[in-house]
């Protein structure tokens, strides 16, 4: 397995271990967010986040739903560095993955779904353990 991330993983990681509790109402949400430039490595940092935390909950179920602006947008570009990681991993299984309608993979599982967002106010609705 081939599992080098950037620093920026092992700063989201300290930061989400240290303040998530699931059994504390207070602290049961996290947010983390990475701002700058594009090219900077923050989505496969964020990708390389999201598989050590399925690694680390194996077999949880925990519904993780990736956004981006549309489901286009999601397929092309997110989804396409998601398989990316994991291929660099060495962990990509392409049966694993379903992309129709909507793109979901099951990471260890641990569902992952790909969806696109017209509207920010829309999140709120999403089911989900990690919203990405």
């Amino acid at each position: 397995m081939h599992f080098e991330p950037n620093g920026l993983f092992y700063t989201m990681a300290s930061y989400f271990s240290r303040n998530f509790n699931p059994n504390n109402e207070d602290s049961d949400k996290v947010t983390i967010c990475n701002e700058g430039g594009s090219r900077s490595s923050k989505t496969w940092d964020a990708l390389h986040l999201i598989y050590a935390i399925c690694d680390h909950n194996r077999n949880k179920g925990l519904d993780i739903y990736i956004l981006r602006e549309t489901l286009i947008k999601c397929k092309d570009y997110t989804l396409k560095d998601f398989i990316g990681v994991l291929k660099l991993i060495g962990d990509f299984d392409p049966s694993k993955l379903k992309t129709s309608p909507k793109p979901y993979y099951d990471l260890f599982g641990n569902n992952i779904y790909f969806r696109g967002l017209e509207n920010e106010s829309d999140s709120e609705g999403y089911p989900s353990d990690i919203l990405f």
